[in-house]
Formats: C-alpha cells, structure tokens, sequence
C-alpha cells in the first residue's frame, strides 16, 4: 500500500513561534508532560535556538517550580543567543532572569555586570542594586533568597516560589529549622501548582494519570527530604498519604495516614478521611465504610473547624452507598462532559490566536486544500492532518473536521482514515493528539451502542486487517484512553475480539476506504496553512 510512505514534515522559523505559543497552552491546560514532549520536538527541529531555551525556562518555572532547571535554561538561551544587546529582547531577558535566579553571591555579581552593561537604566537594576547594598552590609546571600521565597509564597505566586524555594536549598546549607521550612513552603507551592492542573483538567472531563502530575512527583521527592528532617510531623505524614493516594499509590498511602494517626490520634481527621477514601479506592467497602461510621461517631467533628473533613466523609459515605450507574447512562454523562471541554477548548484557543471570525478560517483553508487535494484518497491527506495538529490543539482540530462530516463526507472519511494513520504510525506528540482527536470523533455520537460500533470498526477493524504498523492501533488508543479517563476504557475499548464476519467487513470495506490513489495534487508542494500562516504573523494585536 501506498500509505506507507509519507513525507516528514520540516517545520520553518516562521512557524516556530505558533508552536511556542501553543507549549505555554498546553502547560495552561494541565498538560505539562504534553508541554515537555513538544518542547522536545522544538528543540531537535531548531536546536540551540535561544527562544526556545527561553521558553522552556518560563514553562518550567511557572507551571513546574524548576528553579535550577530554569536558572541552567536562561543561561543557555543566554549564551545562544546571536545579537548580545538590549535590541534583542530575548536575551535582555534572559539576562535578567539569569540575575535573578542566580543560586548563590558569585554567580549574582557575574550576572549583575551583564545585566547592567547592556541596560543600566532597566527598573530591575534598582532591585538589583538593593541586594547589592544589603550584601555589602553583610546579609547573605542565602537570607535574601529565603526572604523572597516567604515574600513570593505570602503572595500565592506559586511558580517562583517552588523555583526560589529549588535555588535557596541549592545555595548552601541551612540549619534544620529553616531547611525544613524551605522544604514546606517548596512542598505546598508544587501542590498548588499540581492542583491548578488538576482543575483545568477536570473542567473537560479529563482525569489526571499519575505519570503525568509532575509537580506532584517533585513534591513528593521534597516531602521525603523533610520527613528525613522530622520523621515525627504527623502533618507531613498526612500529606504524604493523599498525595499518594492521587498517584493511585492506594496501600502505601494507607501506611502514611496509620502513621500520620499514630503520631496525633485526636482532632486531627483529615489522615482518617484519606484512609478511608483510599480503602474505598481499593474496592474494601466494608472497611471503609467502618472507618467512615468511626469518624462520624466522633463528636469533635461536629467542631467547625472540622466542617471540610466532616463534608469529606460524607462524601465518601454517598459514594459508598451510591449504586453504580449503568454504562448507557456513564458514558452519555461523560461524553457531555467531554464535548463541552471540546468546545470551551476551542474557544480558549481561538481566542489565544485571536482569529477574527472564531476559527472559521481554518475551516476555509481546509477546504481550499481539499479542494486542491481533490476527492480522490491520496497521501496529501495525512500530511493536512499531520499539519494541522503541529499547528493547533486536537480539539480544534477535532471542530474542524467535524464540520465535513455535513458539507464533504468522503474528505471527511479521507481526513478521519489520515488521523487513524498517524495514531498507528507516530509516536510522541503527533501519535498523542491523533488519537485524541479520533477519541474526541468517535464520542461524538454518545450514544454507547454506537460508540461501540465505531470504535469496534475503526481501530479494531484497522488493527485487524492493516497493514504493518496498523497492529499498534488499538493499544496506542487504549493507552491515550486510559491516561485520558480510565473509566473509558470499561465502557467503549473493552470489547470482544472481531468475529469471521466483522473481520470480512474490515477488509472489504474499512480498508478498501484508505487504498492509495494518485492525484495532480500530489505535485503541489505548498505546505497546508503556510499563507494563513504568514498573515497571522503578520496580523497587529
């Protein structure tokens, strides 16, 4: 089949920048492994660029709280850079923040004359010299970096904060008090952070694969450095055992919350809730349900400052004695959800990309390429679909397409059989967005019988009968579905394997649909989108 050959697309300057803008969405959204992944991808496309370098160093501080990852990435940005002067904006601030994440006296001094030789006037030089005079009188450099930790904590700004909580424990050593208070203030700020991502993620019925919490992972990696510090911080045993219980860590955090209760046994309820949920967790109803009628026969939590453990027992007590919905009516629920997150998505990014007529334009240059492609199936296809997805998120993507099923079936079918392809043939962010746009189709229609069918004729018809790389269809989408909502899996993947007569249909017809062709299109090398491209560059805000 002619499908297996394909040509790799080779991203250019111009478009760089529409990539860049769509890490800082991505990391917006919760989708920080995702964000890390495409960064990868900028970085062995253009590598050394100084932008990017940039880019990465802003990601990682303020969604990730890398402090020293930041600091080595400024840096690096820094001495890539080509035009060394305040007329490069990048690297004037590269500079500055190589100042002021600098992690000890040495490297702030060094930085400082660079940053004051290209721009002595900038008002951050002010702030600089302040530190100046106050290590010239003698404070140290690491007071002042744990002073601005406390002050960038006090104002909820959790990204640096997390970042100079990273550069304080680096610049020295503290004495244990104020070790583990550093360690605190870094371990509460990652957790805001991973809670922000958390959220953003369940608007659009998305859950949170443990894998991907990174900030929680670094929280986690700092909460076992202060418990080496103070082992008997019975609040720190209980941080440890929700935290485990998000990553789905369910029976040792279960030991944590055992310990957190054993070191403070009364009128501290939140360790007995986490035991409880996470035994709910393990399917152990009965044993929760003890722990829960425990708590709630004790009368201290009737006390109102223990009304949020309280409203989190009860919780757990609802969903205990909650009967499971049926499949029809869990997948109907979940797919409402899921097409709301689609379309608020979109908005959110066509709003960021500040098209003029609501992404009607992308739609339009789909069809003007289609219309050049021709009706006929060929391998232009998947490079339009490929394309977009470098361009713009699945959800858009998925919008876009949508609209053909009315007005163009058979480019609709040529464009949905180009994203199976890339699901089955890619890898990293290309095989990931593919398939969720083909999630995203497939759930459409809500209705499980018929999500079902599809899913049963698409990416088990095409691992089936395709050829050669096509056997990695399915489990590439299971595995996008399990990260995705596990739940999902249950209700539309887990399925039966195809019989003698499904197997026969794929053959003849599912595959018969993606049969290479030829078309004068082919000959046309215009990259898809490159003028709607080189005006939304050149559009003023």
């Amino acid at each position: 089949m002619g499908v297996l050959k394909m040509k790799a697309y080779k991203l250019e300057q111009k478009e760089k920048f529409l990539i860049i803008n769509r890490c800082f969405f991505d990391a917006e959204h919760g989708w920080q492994s995702l964000t890390l992944e495409r960064l990868k991808y900028l970085h062995k496309e253009f590598p050394n660029d100084p932008q990017i370098d940039y880019a990465e160093a802003l990601i990682r501080q303020d969604f990730l709280g890398e402090g020293i990852k930041a600091e080595e990435l400024f840096i690096r940005a820094q001495n890539h850079a080509i035009i060394k002067d305040k007329s490069n904006e990048n690297y004037l601030f590269s500079t500055f923040n190589a100042v002021k994440f600098s992690r000890n006296e040495d490297e702030f001094r060094r930085h400082y004359k660079i940053a004051y030789s290209i721009a002595p006037d900038d008002s951050d030089i002010l702030v600089f010299n302040q530190i100046l005079d106050a290590l010239n009188k003698g404070v140290s450099f690491q007071e002042i970096l744990m002073s601005k930790v406390i002050q960038l904590q006090n104002n909820y700004m959790y990204g640096e904060s997390a970042c100079f909580a990273d550069i304080a424990l680096n610049s020295g050593d503290y004495c244990i008090t104020d070790e583990i208070s550093l360690r605190k203030i870094r371990i509460n700020a990652l957790r805001e952070l991973d809670k922000a991502a958390e959220a953003s993620r369940a608007v659009r019925g998305e859950s949170y694969p443990p894998e991907e919490r990174l900030a929680l992972i670094y929280a986690l990696k700092e909460l076992e450095l202060a418990l080496n510090l103070d082992p008997n911080d019975h609040m720190l045993w209980n941080y440890k055992s929700a935290w485990l219980c998000l990553m789905e860590k369910y029976n040792e955090a279960i030991e944590c919350a055992e310990k957190s209760i054993e070191l403070c046994p009364y009128n501290y309820f939140r360790p007995r809730t986490n035991k409880a949920l996470c035994l709910y967790k393990l399917d152990k109803k009965n044993e929760a349900k003890l722990e829960v009628k425990k708590i709630l026969e004790d009368e201290n939590i009737l006390n109102i400052e223990f009304n949020d453990d309280r409203a989190l027992t009860l919780k757990i007590q609802h969903d205990l004695n909650s009967e499971n919905i049926n499949d029809a009516t869990q997948l109907s629920i979940l797919s409402e959800d899921i097409l709301n997150g689609i379309y608020f998505t979109t908005r959110q990014a066509i709003n960021q990309y500040k098209f003029p007529r609501n992404g009607e334009e992308i739609f339009e240059e789909l069809n003007n390429r289609i219309m050049v492609v021709g009706q006929k199936w060929n391998m232009t296809y998947i490079e339009i679909m490929e394309e977009m997805l470098i361009y713009f998120c699945p959800e858009l993507v998925c919008l876009t397409v949508m609209k053909l099923n009315k007005s163009n079936k058979l480019a609709y079918e040529h464009c949905q059989n180009s994203l199976l392809f890339l699901a089955a043939y890619k890898d990293g962010i290309i095989q990931r967005d593919s398939c969720r746009c083909i999630l995203y189709m497939i759930l459409w229609y809500k209705e499980l019988d018929i999500v079902r069918k599809i899913y049963r004729e698409t990416i088990l018809g095409f691992t089936a009968v395709g050829p050669d790389k096509f056997i990695l269809l399915e489990n590439n989408m299971r595995s996008e579905i399990k990260k995705f909502n596990h739940n999902l899996l249950n209700l539309i993947a887990d399925q039966p394997p195809l019989n003698q007569e499904e197997l026969d249909f794929a053959r003849s017809i599912t595959l018969s649909r993606f049969k290479s062709g030829s078309s004068d299109s082919q000959k046309n090398s215009d990259s898809f989108l490159k003028n709607f491209i080189n005006k939304l560059l050149l559009r003023k805000p």
